[in-house]
């Protein structure tokens, strides 16, 4: 049997298709059961990264998100060895307001946020704790260097950034280590290659967030990229998973975190980190893009 593909994560290996909450909350679901279904499922499937945020809530609970990830892990036990194997990953700087969706990632808000998380999530450090968006009012630096005195004091396991340039990265860099970088990027919208390249040299995982943004098969899939299509029917898996896939032949730090609702969909975005495309295959459906961006 061929090893489930693996990513390296703020020192951990997780399978390279995680499991983001997003949805379950912003919707504002009148029943959390089909969500923390999904994510036991999940677990259960192999996935180890799960990825939330302060901003992952809906408009009358604080923390909803965060507070759905602590009792499915919880219920799991350490039995499971849920709370052990499963990265768990969550954001600061972004908060819900109502309908608004705003941004404070300076050094005071940062820390409240880390340790609201740390207490929603029932753990005393955060594996992977992300600036969810850059501050336009706050110098990055500022707002790296408070990411940089969490983990110092122990509080954050490894820093990420989302939702940022190379240049950022960068910038960054010179204050903090970065583990991971997530953004919104998918076969219909490709990350720039300086940020593919960067995050490679730097030994940093470069997660894609949306990772079927703008994608809405069967036929716009088969307009995006025929040869997605015959890649599909050749290897018996449905198009999504290829062009998961495809992703995640840009490299072998790159991962993608599904916004997946149903068990259904949740199944073909898992099959992709066992769908090694062929270099023909990778290289026909990239001509594809190329072609029809």
């Amino acid at each position: 049997m061929t090893p489930r593909r693996t990513l390296a994560v703020a020192g951990r290996e997780v399978l390279r298709v995680g499991l983001g909450g997003a949805r379950w909350s912003i919707t504002d679901p009148a029943d959390d059961g089909p969500a923390e279904r999904l994510l036991a499922q999940a677990i259960e499937a192999g996935v180890t990264y799960v990825d939330t945020a302060r901003a992952y809530t809906t408009r009358g609970v604080e923390g909803h998100n965060e507070r759905l990830v602590r009792r499915v892990l919880d219920r799991l036990g350490a039995g499971a060895g849920a709370r052990d194997e499963v990265l768990v990953a969550t954001k600061g700087g972004h908060f819900r307001d109502g309908d608004r969706y705003l941004v404070d990632a300076s050094p005071a808000a940062l820390r409240a946020d880390c340790r609201r998380s740390l207490g929603l999530l029932g753990r005393e450090r955060i594996d992977l704790y992300y600036l969810h968006f850059p501050d336009p009012r706050v110098p990055l630096t500022d707002s790296a260097g408070a990411l940089a005195d969490l983990r110092r004091e122990g509080l954050v396991g490894a820093v990420g950034l989302c939702n940022v340039t190379a240049d950022q990265v960068r910038e960054a860099l010179d204050v903090v280590p970065v583990a991971a970088v997530q953004n919104p990027f998918s076969a219909a919208a490709p990350p720039a290659p300086e940020l593919v390249a960067l995050t490679a040299a730097h030994g940093i995982a470069l997660l894609a967030a949306s990772p079927l943004g703008g994608v809405r098969p069967p036929g716009a899939v088969e307009r995006l990229s025929p040869e997605a299509g015959r890649a599909a029917r050749a290897h018996g898996v449905p198009v999504p998973t290829v062009l998961l896939a495809w992703l995640l032949g840009l490299g072998d730090h790159v991962g993608v975190v599904t916004g997946a609702r149903r068990p259904a969909t949740l199944a073909a975005s898992v099959l992709a980190a066992d769908l090694p495309l062929t270099r023909a295959e990778h290289r026909a459906i990239t001509d594809d893009l190329q072609e029809h961006p």
